[in-house]
């Protein structure tokens, strides 16, 4: 599995101004890539099945999802209402991005969406910590890059779909309530 680090998934985008994301314009199902990992859910899981794991991972990243469109609409302002729905280490990155969308005074149109999301891996780690691992295309096709003067930024040639894999992980000890861990692009088999 060949993947490339992706700082701020969709942010990261609209900052750099390049990568974006779109599922809404697949046709066909998406060819999930393989589960990662061999490892079998603990027997100590919070989660009775992939299907609950699953269902805690969209619901975790809906709730981010929804929050980080309303930042970078509001171009980076208050960026720290995403870091209840973050792990410490991505919020810190978050942060950062949001702050440097701000200065260059820049702000978001439109929201970024996702879909076809599929469970890659889930596991207990040893100090009881759910691990969850998805794969899901996002789409940035109705989102637009504005300068301060409300002209558009957006590359006219970026992508409106991009595959992700996304890391979550439970809020703490023996929760399953799952907080946004990370992601990365998914440079496998373009399948979203």
């Amino acid at each position: 599995m060949k993947r490339t680090p992706r700082t701020s998934r969709w942010i990261a985008a609209a900052l750099s101004l390049a990568v974006a994301v779109s599922l809404s314009a697949c046709v066909t199902e998406p060819e999930p890539p393989p589960r990662t990992s061999s490892a079998t859910p603990a027997p100590d899981s919070v989660f009775d099945s992939d299907a609950d794991a699953l269902a805690a991972a969209i619901e975790a990243y809906e709730a981010y999802n929804a929050a980080s469109n309303v930042i970078f609409n509001e171009g980076g302002k208050d960026p720290k209402r995403v870091l209840r729905l973050v792990s410490e280490q991505y919020g810190e990155q978050l942060l950062k991005e949001f702050e440097s969308f701000r200065l260059q005074g820049f702000r978001g149109s439109g929201a970024t969406t996702f879909d076809s999301a599929r469970l890659l891996d889930r596991y207990t780690d040893p100090i009881l910590m759910e691990v969850v691992e998805i794969y899901l295309c996002a789409d940035v096709g109705d989102s637009r890059v504005l300068d301060s003067e409300g002209r558009d930024q957006t590359p006219k040639d970026r992508p409106t779909r991009v595959p992700l894999v996304v890391n979550f992980q439970s809020d703490t000890a023996g929760s399953n309530r799952l907080i946004v861990g990370g992601s990365e692009r998914w440079d496998g088999a373009d399948s979203c």
